[in-house]
């Protein structure tokens, strides 16, 4: 996400749909709402990353005889959208609002790392609570727990100070996956956006040693929306899919551990990507 890395077969239902409900069940299951599957009764931050969604990966970041087998997952991918897109109208009954949510996650974005920076440059005491309370409406659980323990880990008596210089491209939704309720009706929506943007980063260590960088960055983002009350968080980030993966993510809705090592590793948003993939 930023320059901080270095420091610190298709069916007609769309498989995003039915991994979805199954995420939920297992996310209900491991908290105490295990009695109650109505997930509109829990609170929007507790949902983190539910899958990893499939990315179209640049071609010519693979292998050329892998192309004929991405033009179709880019073309399954389009497919499940849509679907995703015309159920949440009929389930709903409400209009998308794109622009909007592409503007919050712009703005979840920017305003997590600028608490970020300025948790780092705090006293290790102070960071933890500042965290928590700068983005209560703007990030989920699993997010600010990842970012705590990143700034507890940054230096004492260093400052990190983060600047967006500008929006490189318009914000890109890529993803877009209707959260059913226990009676199959969408109450919810996960969207990865792809955003990228030109950021300036300035490191001041404890002996007044400054260094200024400056790059472009793309993140895939992820957010949870609840489109009745228009709360919006941001819950993780993903990576671009190789070009091995089918569009379907590899998913056991009884592996709870699984699910919740996946939500807590989307969650760090400024962890390394993978390392690319070689082979055909």
């Amino acid at each position: 996400m930023l320059g901080v890395r270095s420091i610190t077969g298709v069916r007609l239902q769309p498989a995003v749909s039915l991994l979805a409900r199954t995420s939920l069940k297992s996310a209900v299951a491991t908290r105490s709402y295990a009695k109650n599957p109505d997930i509109t009764k829990m609170p929007l931050n507790v949902f983190g990353c539910l899958a990893d969604y499939y990315v179209p990966p640049r071609f010519l970041d693979c292998p050329i005889t892998s192309w004929p087998r991405l033009v179709v997952r880019r073309l399954t991918a389009f497919a499940f959208n849509t679907i995703g897109v015309v159920r949440y109208k009929k389930d709903t009954n409400l209009k998308l609002h794109f622009d909007d949510w592409k503007e919050r996650t712009i703005e979840n974005y920017v305003k997590t790392n600028k608490v970020f920076a300025k948790a780092c440059s705090a006293r290790k005491d102070l960071r933890h609570k500042y965290i928590h309370e700068q983005l209560a409406d703007v990030a989920g659980k699993h997010v600010v727990d990842a970012l705590c323990s990143r700034a507890l880990s940054f230096p004492s008596g260093a400052k990190l100070t983060w600047k967006l210089v500008k929006v490189v491209e318009n914000p890109k939704v890529v993803s877009f996956n209707p959260l059913p309720n226990h009676d199959d009706i969408t109450v919810f929506i996960q969207l990865v956006t792809k955003v990228k943007t030109k950021q300036q980063m300035t490191v001041e260590t404890s002996e007044g040693e400054v260094q200024t960088t400056e790059r472009l960055v793309t993140d895939y983002l992820v957010s949870t929306i609840d489109p009745f009350s228009e709360e919006q968080l941001l819950v993780g980030s993903i990576f671009e899919s190789d070009h091995i993966r089918k569009v379907q993510p590899e998913f056991n809705p009884e592996d709870l551990e699984q699910a919740t090592a996946f939500q807590n590793r989307a969650a760090d948003l400024y962890r390394e990507p993978p390392k690319a993939l070689k082979s055909a």
